[in-house]
Order: structure tokens, then C-alpha cells, then sequence
């Protein structure tokens, strides 16, 4: 594992977290309120990277890439499914539509930059 990595894909998850938290003006301790929000997604996403092997970086990038991508699917289904039950109610369209691109947008960016890094130190 890479404590880097994983560090930078946990602080993408807290972004979209405590983004929410703030537009929506939650009321009570916005960090509290954060974690209630990304938990569910960070178990998923993180169970299911390190069974993909996603936590570690990989030389052939295309392999890279569909571990990450691999994780980042199974991992965001997980957590709307885990959210789903601890809610007990699924999440609206809107929600799911945002915190897809959301993390899509900012994994694949922060990956490829951690990629290039690795590649060329």
C-alpha cells in the first residue's frame, strides 16, 4: 500500500464531503457532519481499492488506470449502497449525478498527477 496514494484519495472523498456540508449549510459540527457523508463511501472505496490492488502504485499505466477505475465504480456502488442503509432511504438522482463526477473528475486528475510523479522521480 501506498499511505501517499491513499491519503490523496481519502482527502478527494472529505473534499466532496464537507463541500455538501457547507453549500448545504448543515447544521451542527461540520466535520462530524462531513464524516457522516463520506464514511459509507470511504469503507467501500477502500475495501474494494485494496482488493483491486488500486492502492499501490503500478508501472504499465493502463494497468493503473483500470485498477483505479475498477475501484473507484465498485467502490462509489458500495457506498451508496451503504448509505442506503444506514439512511435507510437511497439517495436522489442529483446526489448520486454529483458525487459520481465529483470523485471521477478529481481521482482521475489527482491518479494521473501520482502516476506521473512516481514515473519520473
Amino acid at each position: 500500500m501506498d499511505w501517499l496514494l491513499i491519503c490523496g484519495d481519502v482527502a478527494i472523498f472529505m473534499s466532496f464531503a464537507l463541500g455538501g456540508v457547507s453549500f448545504h449549510q448543515v447544521a451542527g459540527n461540520p466535520l462530524w457532519a462531513g464524516m457522516r457523508i463520506a464514511v459509507p463511501f470511504l469503507v467501500g472505496y477502500l475495501a474494494l481499492a485494496s482488493l483491486a490492488g488500486a492502492l499501490r502504485w503500478r508501472r504499465p499505466a493502463w494497468q493503473f488506470a483500470g485498477r483505479s477505475l475498477a475501484a473507484w465504480a465498485l467502490g462509489m456502488s458500495a457506498g451508496f449502497w451503504l448509505r442506503s442503509l444506514i439512511l435507510a432511504t437511497p439517495p436522489s438522482p442529483i446526489f448520486v449525478q454529483i458525487a459520481l463526477i465529483y470523485t471521477a473528475t478529481l481521482l482521475c486528475l489527482w491518479r494521473t498527477i501520482y502516476w506521473l510523479w512516481r514515473r519520473f522521480r
